[in-house]
């Protein structure tokens, strides 16, 4: 089966062309965001207490600035640091210098939720390494003064009826 190649700079990689012939389609040959590709890397626990507390910390920070980006901060309570839930290192990047964590946190009441997101430690410099948090439990109708649908699982509304 022949499709029309009706753009010639192939940008994407769909099921129905052909693939470049001897490789595989994986996550480390198309455009596939890292975090939902993570099946394919090992990874191993970090025992090190300081560091989890600087990743799952900063996690925590960039959660709280995404509601603040957003103008939503003042709706939701303050998002803080209740526990963390783990932190894993993908080994395959640990002999680079852009080492990658899978950081899984617990924000504290009143504010409330499990969430997950990949952080990259870059010559020392902590970023996201992926485009969003994700949330882990239920959040029910927590979120529901936030029009747009995406923050409803990052933010716990302030006067919600309980």
């Amino acid at each position: 089966m022949d499709y029309k190649d009706f753009n010639n700079s192939k940008r994407g990689s769909s099921l129905l062309r052909r693939f470049e012939a001897g490789i595989k389609r994986t996550c480390k040959t198309l455009p596939i965001p890292f975090q939902y590709c993570i099946c394919q890397y090992a990874t191993s626990a970090v025992t090190d207490e300081k560091l989890r507390q600087k990743l799952a910390t900063f996690a925590v920070e960039q959660l709280d600035l995404l509601l603040q980006s957003e103008g939503v901060s003042s709706s939701c309570e303050n998002v803080k640091l209740k526990k963390i839930l783990s932190i894993n290192q993908y080994t395959s990047t640990s002999m680079f210098e852009n080492q990658i964590f899978d950081v899984t946190f617990e924000v504290a009441p009143p504010a409330r939720g499990k969430f997950q997101i990949p952080v990259r430690l870059k010559q020392g410099k902590l970023a996201l390494a992926g485009a969003t948090f994700l949330r882990l439990d239920r959040y029910n109708d927590m979120g529901d003064c936030m029009s747009k649908g995406v923050l409803r699982s990052y933010c716990t509304c302030k006067n919600r009826v309980h």
